[in-house]
């Protein structure tokens, strides 16, 4: 082929290549030829990697022609019109095909082979393609792969169809996707029978896919009620009917022994005709023991003291703390330290919109012992307001610094609108006054104190007007970290520390041991718990401290330091005793799958409960399908029922499949055969405002909405019981013949009414099987109707304020940072339990914060009532403001008017006629 028009030459362009006069050719003899009138180039079709035309700066009827040749070389030439240079660009394309292909052995079998291979009567996995890539030679192989990739590639010197599909599983592989929805339309068709008949009830559409799809890595995301476990047991009998494996080839995981024996009866039952009998259904605990009993050949013992740590969270760390007080020295000290300083994780009152809202909070964390007992105690026994003055006073106390709290100012300056100025501390030997002002950053007050700023500054100007010495701190420095170094600095100044006398640490901390620790325990037990289930170093968690800033960067490293000799303690006590913790034993499995030390049968891994994977168990998964590719995972469950992180669950190795697995296919149940869908609809809007969680769409047959969700206000603690009283007498009457099941549950287990066993017994409740449970107890199960007790804020709240402490980020790098995002999914389960209504109990003053959120339900699903005097229930009007609360008839001296429930938290007033007028 030649092109007769001459190259233009250019002079002064010496980084191109000029080629006067030159004539071009592509020769048959694999090279590209150019001649000119004095030279010729000759470049092999093999090295030429691409081609590129693109406009010349200059001239723009002229186009610059670039080849890209082996080792990164570029050779450039001008004078071409676009479209000579875009032929040129085509011709050479095609030749370089045509030699790449003249490369390929037995090119001409390949066409069959695939079409063989698409022919297959059976759904097409990511590595079945893979099998048969690996089952061609490979010099073909990878000279195709070759060609097929080449930026110079032309598809027309190939037969359209091979071209297609070898470029479609070479890359995305959509083609095969396509293929592959065509056979799960045909197998629907084909195997109606079997799913009518495998389950009691004929399996939906959606569950028959879950079966039906064998991909290496296979999610079904199967919300509350929509019938997973049929989907596994669909799954695993569509396996053995068509031949897939034989039943010993199975091994189907439960997350505990009561659901792993219930999935296995099912199995067996539903089976049997299958060789059912003999797919083992065990624990992962129990999967891990085997795999280590196999490979050391004696059965290892497991801690009976780290069974069931869900029951008594923090009951090890406790026990172990006591000891290493008394056997490590310096230990004390930084027990003393984290406790003192560092037990809670603060926030700012500037989070704080009222002064009631954040007492509620001292409450909800337990730092506030009972609401009548207004503030935290510090080590020396003192009341004081806050948090910060809280540290404040320990960190004086640890230091030996004699101080008194609030005591009255040397001079009276008492008026008849103020009473007598009390500073913050007070410092007897050095007469020296100290304030902690809530200042931010800017020197900004918290928004309910609006003449706070006004104050200080006449607190600082009286001292100086009086001669009285002041140092300050403020909240600012508490979040930047600085508060005790700036501290210590003023202190130093008066010469503070000469007479200091440092308390023992044994008696520090025997005087906060006199106080509520029991939350911090549960907290050391989690934290340990995901630690351990990570396998992360201790320099690899200091190296994660950069994450931290200020006061958070200052309590974890307090933290970690109590850790890091707490965690070799708890590993000291186990290898004195011979015996494993359960995340012993997945990693020493895991270490036996990766060593060649066992070699596990499997071929099908179904995984229940999908959401509470922790990172040990994940890594022994992933061995067992590394030690055989051939080894299919199918994983069953719903990131937003996702609430044992306490027990080292890891929502995120479910949210992220794809990355933690590899390709996967991904299905949803969207049918739920529970409740009704305004039930339905409540709980996935409540869950889904966490961004975080996977979006579902979930449809039930009953279509009754209107009034299904009950937010039932009473007045006090002691009207808790009245109020489920008259619940249940209502569901007795209302509920219609039969017999029907009433669960109370709560977020803690203290909240099971007095009166339960006499209700059970009461005649006219017979009608009712009654049960109280932890929400936690209650995941799998369901009833007809569900009364929640305790959704308010404050002390022991629904959300858990110590449930979302920051500081298990050092152990858990992916945690969900959506506020209360554990809880809310609690919460979903809570909601979830029922099939006909829920109650849900909430005390006027102190509602949960979760309990806005529902009522700004729109759709008639949710009512609002409250408990009378006579015990019955009333509907109410919500406050328009804070829309927690609801309105009350309260009275002034001028007159009646309405007020929130919730008031000093909330401070909405209307006149009572309006409120009238409004409701009508």
């Amino acid at each position: 082929m030649e092109h007769t028009r001459s190259l233009a030459y250019r002079p002064g362009l010496l980084t191109r290549l000029i080629v006067a006069g030159a004539r071009w050719r592509i020769s048959l003899n694999g090279a590209l030829v150019l001649n000119g009138t004095d030279k010729k180039l000759t470049i092999s079709l093999a090295a030429i990697k691409d081609a590129n035309v693109s406009e010349d700066l200059l001239w723009s009827w002229w186009t610059n022609f670039t080849i890209h040749n082996d080792g990164g070389k570029k050779i450039s030439f001008f004078g071409l019109s676009r479209s000579a240079a875009l032929q040129l660009r085509s011709a050479l394309a095609k030749r370089v095909s045509q030699h790449l292909l003249t490369k390929i052995d037995n090119l001409e079998e390949i066409p069959s082979r695939l079409n063989e291979f698409y022919k297959q009567n059976q759904y097409l996995a990511n590595r079945d393609v893979d099998r048969w890539f690996n089952n061609r030679p490979a010099r073909q192989l990878d000279h195709l792969r070759k060609a097929l990739q080449h930026p110079l590639f032309d598809q027309s010197v190939m037969a359209s169809d091979l071209y297609v599909q070898m470029e479609d599983l070479l890359g995305e592989r959509a083609k095969l996707h396509e293929r592959n929805e065509e056979f799960i339309k045909r197998e629907l068709i084909h195997e109606t029978d079997f799913f009518d008949r495998v389950e009691q009830k004929p399996l939906t559409k959606e569950q028959r896919r879950a079966a039906i799809v064998m991909e290496d890595h296979h999610l079904l995301i199967a919300p509350a009620g929509s019938g997973k476990t049929s989907a596994v047991v669909g799954k695993i009998g569509y396996a053995l009917q068509k031949n897939l494996c034989r039943p010993s080839q199975i091994v189907a995981l439960a997350f505990n022994r009561s659901a792993a024996k219930e999935l296995q009866q099912r199995i067996k039952q539903r089976l049997s005709d299958f060789g059912g009998s003999d797919v083992e259904v065990k624990t992962f605990h129990a999967l891990g023991l085997k795999f280590v009993s196999k490979a050391k050949g004696v059965k290892p013992r497991v801690a009976a003291w780290t069974i069931n740590l869900g029951e008594n969270p923090g009951q090890i760390t406790e026990k172990l703390v006591s000891g290493l007080c008394k056997t490590r020295a310096g230990f004390s000290a930084r027990l003393a330290n984290l406790f003192s300083y560092f037990r809670w994780s603060m926030k700012p009152l500037h989070f704080f919109h009222s002064w009631k809202e954040y007492e509620l909070y001292l409450l909800a964390i337990r730092a506030q012992r009972s609401a009548s007992e207004k503030g935290v105690r510090t080590i020396n026994g003192e009341l004081v307001r806050s948090l910060e003055e809280c540290a404040i006073a320990n960190w004086l106390y640890v230091n030996g610094i004699q101080y008194e709290y609030e005591r009255d100012y040397q001079y009276n300056v008492a008026t008849p609108d103020h009473g007598q100025y009390r500073p913050d501390f007070y410092y007897p030997q050095i007469c020296l006054y100290h304030e902690h002002f809530a200042l931010d950053e800017t020197g900004k007050s918290p928004v309910f104190l609006p003449d706070y700023v006004d104050s200080v500054e006449w607190k600082r100007q009286l001292h100086q007007q009086r001669g009285t010495q002041l140092i300050e701190t403020t909240s600012a420095m508490f979040r930047n970290g600085t508060i005790f170094k700036h501290l210590r600095e003023e202190l130093e100044k008066y010469g503070a520390f000469d007479e200091a006398v440092l308390p023992p640490p044994e008696k520090v901390f025997e005087r906060i041991a006199e106080h509520f620790t029991r939350p911090i325990y549960s907290l050391m037990q989690t934290f340990l718990s995901h630690w351990k289930s990570t396998g992360a170093t201790e320099k690899e968690l200091r190296a994660r401290l950069v994450e931290f800033s200020g006061f958070d960067r200052l309590r974890a490293e307090a933290f970690l330091n109590v850790m890091i000799p707490l965690r070799e303690a708890y590993e000291r006590t186990l290898r004195d005793l011979k015996e494993l913790d359960f995340n012993d034993m997945l990693t020493d499995a895991s270490a036996a799958l990766q060593n060649g030390h066992i070699r596990h049968p499997y071929k099908l891994i179904l995984v229940d409960e999908f959401q509470d994977m922790s990172l040990s168990r994940a890594k022994m998964l992933r061995d067992m399908l590394a030690q055989n590719p051939n080894c299919k995972l199918f994983a069953v469950g719903d990131d937003w029922q996702a609430i044992y992180r306490f027990a080292d669950a890891d929502v995120s190795i479910m949210t992220n499949f794809r990355n933690e697995f590899g390709i996967a296919a991904k299905d949803q149940l969207t049918q739920t055969f529970r409740s009704n869908q305004g039930i339905v609809n409540v709980a996935s809007k409540f869950v889904q405002k966490n961004p975080s969680q996977i979006r579902k769409e979930i449809r039930t047959d009953d279509t009754l909405h209107e009034g299904v969700v009950h937010v039932v206000y009473y007045q006090s603690g002691k009207h808790v019981e009245p109020t489920v009283e008259t619940k249940l007498r209502e569901i007795v009457t209302n509920g219609g013949p039969g017999e029907k099941s009433v669960y109370i549950l709560a977020r803690y287990s203290h909240l099971c009414p007095a009166q339960l066993q006499e209700w059970k017994r009461e005649k006219g409740y017979r009608k009712l099987n009654i049960e109280f449970m932890t929400i936690h107890k209650s995941k799998g199960l369901e009833a007809d109707y569900v009364i929640v007790l305790g959704m308010n804020s404050g002390w022991y709240s629904f959300p858990c304020e110590i449930e979302d402490d920051p500081i298990l980020r050092v152990v858990m790098p992916k945690i969900d940072p959506f506020e209360f995002a554990e809880e809310r999914r609690l919460f979903y389960v809570a909601l979830t339990r029922a099939k006909r209504k829920v109650y849900l109990l909430t005390q006027q003053d102190s509602p949960s914060r979760f309990m806005k959120e529902i009522i700004d339900n729109q759709d008639g699903s949710v009512v609002l009532e409250k408990t009378q005097a006579d015990g019955e229930t009333a509907p109410v009007q919500i406050c328009p403001k804070c829309k927690t609360g609801f309105l009350i008839e309260k009275s002034r001296p001028f007159g009646l008017f309405m007020g929130c429930s919730t008031y000093p938290l909330c401070q909405y007033t209307s006149p009572v006629e309006h409120v009238r007028k409004t409701s009508t």
